[in-house]
């Protein structure tokens, strides 16, 4: 499996790392990054189902965009 990670720097650039997570001898990273990985995803596959059925200007999109942002914010002082 291949853990693909994208980051956003202050500039409004990205840039993309990738672990080879079967081959990675940091047990502990690739753990910490896979919980990241779904906690993230999570809410977004939800979001894409939302803005399909109510349209992304709806309160049930604005609702999910909410806790997708919180989570971030979590997510950022958790690890960091």
């Amino acid at each position: 499996m291949i853990l693909k990670l994208t980051f956003s720097q202050n500039n409004g650039k990205y840039s993309e790392n990738t672990i080879d997570i079967e081959k990675s001898s940091n047990k502990v990273l690739v753990a910490i990054l896979d919980t990241i990985y779904k906690e993230d995803r999570k809410y977004r596959t939800q979001e894409i189902d939302i803005e399909k059925k109510y349209g992304l200007n709806s309160e049930e999109c604005r609702k999910i965009w909410e806790k997708i942002l919180d989570n971030e914010e979590y997510g950022d002082k958790e690890t960091f």
